[in-house]
């Protein structure tokens, strides 16, 4: 397939790979080249429940902020906040500082994935009382934020990993009105929702979003669940990509996925989204029969870049400040070499070199 010629960043990769950091860096270097990317944008998660590896990482942030530094300008990094082992310190108090340090070290937003359902019934909801000065502070500073939310609607059905689990407990309009909740109190929150919100059987929902809500913004990371649903109603759905274009943000999830190892799901992921927006024809990838919604050049250059320009103030990946991070690496060394693997240990010696 050829694809059009036109710039394109990835708004939604991690670096999860299950090697040493300088292979990752390897990787990334090579996917970044393949898929011809400008920029990417690393989020962080250094607390998720359904990692396959461990659900605690303590080197994460220092890992994109490493990736900043060896490929400056062209690496955005959005750190995720860390909750305590001890409950009573997960206060407002205690996540809003977090977001200040990572800020003031040189990151260029924030991840949350904490009020997910898979997540929401460890951390809380996203309109839990402690994470409310975090939510008032990025509106009031303008501070890009991506949240990972809610589930495919398919996933409460017997069979599926939602079925009989606590996060099953709730269904997907209470994650969806989680959300809202903080929206509510934050109307002008600069926020993009990941994997078009598993919304993709809600056409009134996410239309009634993006009407309330000027700042929001919807990635299209594959969850290939929606390209099916969006292929139900074609003609509805493309009007909704047309009349929201300048609302809708390329990602593709690059590097969730630990195993992948030699990089052949990043690459089978990065056709999967630009097959769906550009073939002509249904096609298969990954097990998965896609069928596409074709958009013009003029809609691809938006969501393949501008709109994601546009999120991020049209501003050029942060500076880095080394001092203010050398904290992080200090206490991870000092306070949790213990809970460290012998990998994360070979890791941060790599990281200690940059500073």
């Amino acid at each position: 397939m050829n694809y059009a010629k036109v710039p394109i960043s990835d708004a939604h990769i991690h670096v999860f790979w299950d090697m040493l950091l300088e292979k990752r860096e390897e990787q990334l270097a090579r996917v970044m080249e393949e898929c011809g990317y400008d920029t990417v944008t690393i989020l962080t998660i250094p607390y998720s429940t359904s990692r396959l590896t461990k659900c605690r990482d303590f080197t994460e942030n220092l890992q994109a902020f490493y990736f900043k530094h060896k490929m400056p300008g062209k690496v955005y990094a959005f750190a995720g906040m860390t909750p305590s082992h001890i409950e009573e310190k997960n206060t407002a108090e205690f996540f809003l500082e977090q977001v200040k340090f990572y800020m003031a070290a040189g990151f260029d937003g924030i991840k949350m994935i904490e009020g997910r359902a898979r997540q929401r019934h460890i951390c809380g909801a996203f309109a839990d009382p402690k994470y409310e000065l975090v939510f008032d502070y990025a509106e009031k500073n303008e501070i890009p934020m991506l949240i990972h939310a809610n589930a495919p609607e398919c996933w409460w059905e017997e069979g599926y990993p939602l079925y009989g689990t606590e996060g099953g407990s709730r269904s997907w309009l209470d994650y969806y009105n989680d959300v809202i909740e903080v929206l509510e109190k934050h109307p002008k929150l600069r926020l993009t929702i990941a994997h078009f919100f598993f919304g993709s059987e809600r056409h009134a929902l996410m239309t009634d979003l993006l009407e309330k809500y000027e700042n929001v913004y919807l990635d299209i990371c594959p969850n290939p669940y929606m390209y099916i649903d969006f292929a139900k109603d074609e003609p509805t759905w493309r009007a909704f990509f047309e009349k929201y274009q300048d609302r809708i943000i390329y990602g593709t999830d690059i590097g969730s996925n630990t195993i992948d190892v030699t990089g052949d799901e990043a690459s089978a992921l990065y056709r999967m989204v630009r097959g769906f927006l550009e073939n002509d024809a249904p096609f298969e990838e990954l097990g998965w029969h896609i069928p596409p919604l074709k958009m013009p050049e003029n809609i691809l250059r938006k969501i393949y870049k501008e709109n994601m320009m546009a999120f991020y103030g049209g501003k050029a990946p942060k500076a880095l400040n080394y001092d203010v991070m050398k904290k992080e690496l200090d206490t991870v060394w000092e306070k949790y070499y213990t809970f460290l693997d012998l990998r994360d240990i070979e890791n941060l010696k790599l990281v200690k070199t940059i500073f």
